[in-house]
């Protein structure tokens, strides 16, 4: 299951692009931005410390 409910499509990748292309990206320098709604985060139970 993905965290984010659903796949994705290409318009959430859209989405992405227009940010870096956009001036409040001027200080983002240097990263690989994962636009996957969540699908590489580990699952199981306590992978979250309790609060």
């Amino acid at each position: 299951m993905i965290p984010a409910g659903n796949l994705g499509d290409t318009a959430d990748i859209g989405y992405a692009m227009v940010y870096l292309a956009s001036d409040q990206a001027k200080f983002v320098t240097g990263q690989a931005i994962v636009v996957d709604g969540g699908q590489i985060l580990p699952k199981g139970p306590g992978l979250i410390p309790a609060q």
